[in-house]
């Protein structure tokens, strides 16, 4: 279980730098809409990507533990709803004020959470060989 918060703290970390340096780009540049966009697609995407966490979290507490919350169970097992209602907000979002946000960045930015898992599992296997 440990290696799985210390997995989530690092994607954490990540996720602030670039969420950082994405609202610097919003304030110091006319970009603002993608900036926008990117910005509240990452934020979302780290959101479905807290879902995951939760779920093995309480996946691994069942199997430790024999009394077993069932508000925590029903959660973890509507994590597929949740995220692509996250997804759909997402999107809903940005085609409703696309002035303000811009669709493709949102997009861009959902993805980026899972372009840092797939790059961090081929460093993770180049290292143990």
């Amino acid at each position: 279980m440990i290696l799985f918060e210390e997995k989530m703290r690092h994607y954490a970390i990540i996720v602030a730098l670039i969420g950082i340096s994405t609202l610097l780009i919003f304030l110091l540049t006319p970009l603002q809409s993608y900036s926008l966009g990117f910005l509240f697609g990452l934020i979302l995407g780290f959101i479905s990507l807290w879902t995951i966490y939760y779920k093995t979290k309480v996946v691994g507490r069942a199997t430790d533990a024999t009394r077993k919350s069932a508000f925590s169970l029903i959660w973890a097992g509507s994590g597929f709803a949740v995220r692509t209602a996250l997804a759909l907000f997402a999107v809903w979002m940005a085609l409703t004020y696309p002035a303000y946000i811009h669709l493709l960045s949102v997009i861009t930015g959902f993805s980026l959470i899972y372009i840092i898992l797939l790059i961090d599992m081929i460093i993770q296997f180049i290292r143990k060989r």
